[in-house]
């Protein structure tokens, strides 16, 4: 017979919440941000009586590699008190590996402290909330829902950034329906996007190119980049061509 837990509200709670604001986490990422100053196997065994005790369960992608922790029903049930009242109730990661690079992009250095004058909105947050629960500063979800959102302050000036990873070949008609989408906004707005392989990015480009704007919003970088130099991988194109994610970002 399985022994219940007792659930550590300092820690457990937030713990579950962070799974489910990105969906789905890796053991060494929970290990880093709520076991830091333990050994390993600590933090794998309290994963561990957590996923018996049905709060989390583990996940692989279709290789049967790359796993990752999930909630379970119950696990989402315990943070959905904490919630704002969800326009749509879920939990799940239906993109193993696509989720798991978008937390990777999106928390980048900022995983274990974040700046005060730094704020990240998930896709998960853009799919669930409320719009009037989401910052102000979040464009409309219901007109497109990007991987995610940051924000920066400095001083009384900002800079929002979107997110776009896209690992597949899109149609050449979306890339176009969200480069005209994005035309819109203006030059305290940037789109980091993520590009698995130069044919893609080219498509992208010449969508660019037929949709002319004023200002250039759209930074590229390399997924494979991003795979082996994380934020310090390079903006092949873009306003900030040439400087590393972390630089423009942190900068």
């Amino acid at each position: 017979m399985k022994k219940r837990i007792k659930l550590n509200h300092y820690r457990d709670l937030p713990m579950l919440l962070y799974i489910w604001k990105w969906k789905i986490a890796t053991t060494a990422a929970l290990h880093h941000k709520f076991f830091p100053k333990c050994n390993e196997r600590t933090g794998y065994f309290r994963l561990n009586r957590l996923k018996k005790n049905n709060y989390i369960i583990s996940r692989t992608d279709k290789f049967g590699q790359r796993p990752a922790w999930m909630l379970t029903r119950k696990g989402f049930e315990v943070v959905k008190d904490s919630l704002p009242d969800l326009k749509e109730l879920g939990f799940r990661s239906e993109y193993h590996w696509h989720d798991l690079l978008c937390s990777a992009l999106q928390q980048g250095d900022y995983f274990i402290n974040k700046p005060k004058n730094v704020a990240m909105v998930s896709e998960q947050q853009l799919r669930r909330y409320r719009e009037e629960d989401l910052p102000a500063w979040v464009p409309s979800p219901d007109l497109h829902r990007p991987d995610g959102y940051i924000r920066i302050k400095d001083g009384n000036d900002s800079m929002t950034i979107s997110l776009e990873v896209e690992k597949s070949r899109k149609a050449t008609s979306k890339l176009l329906t969200l480069i005209n989408y994005y035309a819109d906004f203006d030059a305290n707005f940037r789109v980091l996007w993520v590009l698995d392989g130069k044919g893609l990015v080219q498509r992208l480009q010449s969508c660019m190119k037929k949709s002319y704007q004023g200002h250039d919003i759209h930074n590229i970088v390399l997924l494979k980049d991003f795979l082996n130099l994380g934020w310090q991988s390079k903006i092949i194109s873009g306003p900030e061509e040439n400087q590393n994610i972390q630089k423009f970002i942190c900068n």
